[in-house]
């Protein structure tokens, strides 16, 4: 009897930790996907609430980013890599999302 008790417990706490790993991490499996890096940042709270972070490489990507300063989106010019979540599409995606 025991031992199925702690079966159970340990089959429980299992599902609980997968299912909290889940909904906070995002993967996407194709590069031109975005986001397409893995993140830990749960709420849009924390990801407005970064700066603006072009990345790095030599491309030239319009996009989005809200400005906790200024309380605004504001376009910047993304470099294709790295840079961080405070990353939006348009200029709706962005509003919706930090205004």
């Amino acid at each position: 009897m025991r031992l199925i008790l702690v079966l159970t417990v340990g089959l429980l706490l299992t599902c609980v930790l997968q299912a909290e790993a889940q909904s906070t991490t995002t993967t996407t499996t194709s590069w031109n996907e975005w986001p397409y890096w893995t993140t830990t940042t749960t709420t849009y709270r924390e990801i407005c609430s970064l700066p603006i972070d072009w990345g790095s490489c030599t491309s030239t990507q319009p996009r989005w980013g809200y400005n906790i300063y200024s309380g605004r989106c504001e376009l910047f010019y993304y470099q294709g890599s790295y840079g961080n979540e405070n990353n939006f599409l348009t200029y709706e995606d962005c509003k919706a999302r930090c205004c």
